[in-house]
């Protein structure tokens, strides 16, 4: 589910051009108070719901984002917003760099994990378009999607060290993982499963259980680790409720690593086909210009006329994210498709 609201608030990405509809829609509107919305970026009636995850237990944290955060665990791929209840964050990534660190640690102490530190001066959004700096790791993080897939853009420092995390035990403290599975089919292509209990109850009828396949694939060659139960296997491929991978390579100064995860609910080969269609290529900003053009289009089906000092009074305190505004135009978007994805 996407939520995106009109304000006054002008984004930095430079792929939106002057008299754009996207200069007036601000993600991070919500992330606050008892929002329960996510910053990052989506497709109109999309699948994949690509943004940063902060926390993973308390009601404000439901959409795992909290504009009151100060360190970021990793992205996943699926998200609700503004629904108050927890569910997906599937396939989550961390970029990192140095010694490797199996457990995400804590907000009071994220020394102790591989979560980073970010500042809210060095983050932007806009619709398909997510930035932020990891402080901890001077790694710049770009998120853009399409449908049914996440494209991640990580500028790394120069490192002998340096990794992406899949955790793919990374979940709300509510839910719980069922099962997950990994296997390296190529020197640059990752697919797996998971399947997880959310949202309902078990005494519940719907949406206690779902499984999502996934594809992973990577624009340069990496060294593959897995953990199991936190404990290195030498095996490429694993399965089990707490399974992790570790994706290792060299760096150079501002070197660009892309990643690109297609996700489906009915197979592996389904998120490869997905992957194989809709990013074929290794342009970031290509399937970035594509997608701001389907948010154009949505966007201008309602167009109001106001004077700028009506559009948007923004009052932000150290706890909460107010928002009064005489335009008030949210787009739900929920598109968890079952078949033929």
């Amino acid at each position: 589910m996407a939520l995106c609201t009109l304000s006054g608030c002008k984004c930095e990405n430079s792929t939106i051009s002057a008299d754009s509809l996207l200069d007036f829609v601000d993600p991070l509107i919500g992330t606050g108070g008892h929002g329960h919305t996510f910053p990052g970026a989506a497709y109109p009636f999309g699948m994949v719901q690509l943004s940063p995850d902060t926390g993973l237990e308390g009601w404000d944290w439901c959409s795992g984002y909290h504009y009151s955060d100060s360190s970021i665990i990793g992205f996943s791929h699926t998200h609700l917003s503004g629904t108050g209840r927890s569910d997906l964050m599937d396939v989550m990534l961390m970029p990192v760099t140095g010694n490797l660190k199996l457990s995400p640690g804590s907000k009071s102490k994220p020394d102790e994990g591989y979560r980073s530190r970010f500042s809210h001066d060095e983050e932007s959004a806009s619709p398909g378009y997510y930035k932020v700096r990891l402080k901890d790791y001077d790694i710049m993080a770009e998120l853009t999607v399409s449908p049914r897939c996440g494209f991640h853009r990580y500028t790394f420092p120069e490192s002998e060290s340096s990794h992406i995390i899949l955790d793919l035990s990374h979940h709300f403290a509510t839910d719980s993982v069922l099962f997950t599975s990994i296997n390296k089919i190529d020197s640059c292509t990752i697919i797996g499963e998971r399947k997880t209990k959310g949202w309902g109850e078990p005494v519940e009828k719907y949406w206690s259980e779902q499984q999502l396949f996934f594809a992973l694939k990577v624009s340069k060659v990496f060294d593959l680790s897995i953990a199991a139960d936190e404990q290195f296997i030498q095996e490429k491929q694993a399965s089990g409720k707490n399974i992790k991978a570790i994706l290792n390579f060299e760096t150079s100064l501002n070197e660009m690593v892309l990643v690109k995860v297609g996700i489906s609910a009915v197979s592996a080969e389904n998120a490869l086909q997905n992957l194989s269609e809709e990013i074929p290529h290794w342009d970031f900003n290509k399937t970035l210009s594509e997608t701001q053009s389907v948010w154009e289009k949505e966007l201008s089906k309602i167009k109001v006329g106001a004077p700028d000092k009506n559009k948007t009074i923004v009052n932000k305190t150290k706890k909460n994210f107010f928002i009064f505004s005489s335009i008030n135009i949210m787009i739900q978007i929920r598109a968890f498709i079952l078949k033929n994805i």
